[in-house]
């Protein structure tokens, strides 16, 4: 199979890609302070399966997250 040589990317295309890594990039440290700030409250706890139960643990001590840092 031959290599298809890519058409050059456009001036308008390249902003548009780069506004757009932007706007990611700002979504991602907004969520990230936003679980800082859930953890901070105590409202973090433990997401997805349980983990294998330690010895001295009871199930009962692993805390589910809250409804608010799960949403």
């Amino acid at each position: 199979m031959k290599a298809v040589p890519q058409s050059p990317v456009s001036p308008v295309a390249q902003a548009r890609e780069k506004e757009r890594v932007t706007l990611l990039l700002e979504i991602n440290s907004e969520l990230l302070q936003e679980i800082v700030s859930l953890q901070g409250q105590g409202k973090a706890g433990h997401i997805g399966p349980i983990p294998p139960k330690e010895e001295g643990k009871k199930e009962s001590d692993i805390k589910p997250a809250s409804k608010e840092y799960v949403e």
